[in-house]
């Protein structure tokens, strides 16, 4: 039995279903050629052969084969496949001895997986199209390279000097200077600003003398929002607050680290 689903008249889903395994080749050579993502449930067995070599015997598993050829085998259990080779596979199928055989090939570095299947109970074919991009929100880390990279993103004019600048109560995220020459200590936060952070960064600046007249130190806390009691004790306290979006600091190294591999190439 074969079952399509369409969309706007195109084919964007193929689920086949053979009663002999043989009926499954015809169908594995043309999703193959045309390039689908394929998904394969069936029993089969499979043999490494490469930098290194492992086998493992005949067991129902789901087998995908992705639009790039690369393959990846997974067990019922896990997230990681239990095989799998990149992008860039040769990929042939064959029958012998009433078994369907798939060798996927790898040139650079030389590799092979070669899959014996003794039943397949469906073969699915998509034809889908994802050209979203995957965007990760920034670490803490991240955030601060981001303020480094980029100062005017926490506010115009801020320059600064260094970072993980030690002091008694721990490590100054970043430590500058204001477009007047005022110090300033930063705290970051990738999460909502609470109390702790505002205390926490009260107590950077108690720790940390600057005694040059005329010049104010300035205590800022930088995160994505902030709780309704934290601003409450950051304003009773003269500190300040910035919002600081971990995804466009994730933006901006992402940005940045692009743009030194192209001029390093």
């Amino acid at each position: 039995m074969t079952v399509n689903f369409s969309s706007t008249n195109n084919d964007k889903i193929k689920i086949i279903n053979k009663t002999n395994l043989e009926e499954y080749y015809p169908y594995l050579e043309e999703f193959l050629s045309k390039n689908h993502t394929i998904l394969i449930i069936g029993d089969f067995s499979v043999e490494y052969i490469g930098r290194a070599s492992s086998s493992i015997g005949s067991g129902e598993r789901l087998l995908i084969i992705k639009k790039d050829k690369s393959v990846l085998i997974h067990q019922e259990k896990g997230v990681s496949p239990i095989n799998w080779q990149p992008p860039g596979n040769l990929i042939h199928v064959f029958l012998k001895d009433n078994r369907i055989f798939l060798k996927a090939v790898r040139r650079r570095p030389r590799e092979s997986l070669i899959i014996e299947f003794n039943k397949i109970f469906s073969v699915i074919s998509l034809l889908i199209k994802d050209n979203a991009e995957f965007i990760m929100d920034a670490s803490e880390e991240q955030m601060q390279e981001a303020v480094l990279r980029k100062p005017e993103i926490l506010f115009k004019g801020f320059k600064p000097v260094s970072s993980e600048k030690h002091v008694k109560p721990g490590f100054i995220d970043v430590y500058g200077f204001d477009e007047e020459g005022n110090p300033v200590i930063v705290e970051l936060k990738r999460t909502p600003a609470t109390r702790e952070s505002v205390i926490q960064l009260k107590k950077y600046l108690d720790s940390y003398s600057y005694p040059v007249v005329g010049r104010k130190m300035r205590g800022i806390l930088a995160a994505p929002s902030i709780t309704k009691s934290a601003e409450i004790l950051l304003n009773k306290l003269g500190l300040e607050f910035k919002i600081l979006n971990p995804r466009e600091c994730m933006k901006i190294v992402k940005r940045y680290r692009t743009s030194r591999l192209t001029e390093f190439i």
